[in-house]
């Protein structure tokens, strides 16, 4: 039994061993990437990052779209009831 035990513990060191170094590359990866974005950003704190605010003009294109894609089937559908 204890056999057993020593097995599974053996086995589990190298992929514990590569989670470790994946988290550890992940974190020197993501802290230029943040030196980056506060040069880019120029902000006052709490004001939007570039990217937010980037993301918030898509939503509003995205919405303004919807709105005329819905305004123009609804005139095509009174054009359509016009024609009868």
């Amino acid at each position: 039994m204890t056999e057993n035990i020593w097995i599974a513990i053996i086995a589990g060191v190298p992929p514990t061993i590569a989670a470790l170094a994946a988290l550890w590359q992940v974190k020197q990866i993501a802290k230029p990437i943040d030196d980056v974005n506060r040069a880019v950003n120029h902000r006052v704190a709490g004001q939007r990052t570039l990217i937010e605010t980037v993301d918030a003009i898509a939503r509003d294109i995205e919405r303004i779209d919807n709105r005329l894609e819905r305004h123009l089937a609804y005139h095509q559908e009174e054009l359509e009831d016009d024609a009868f």
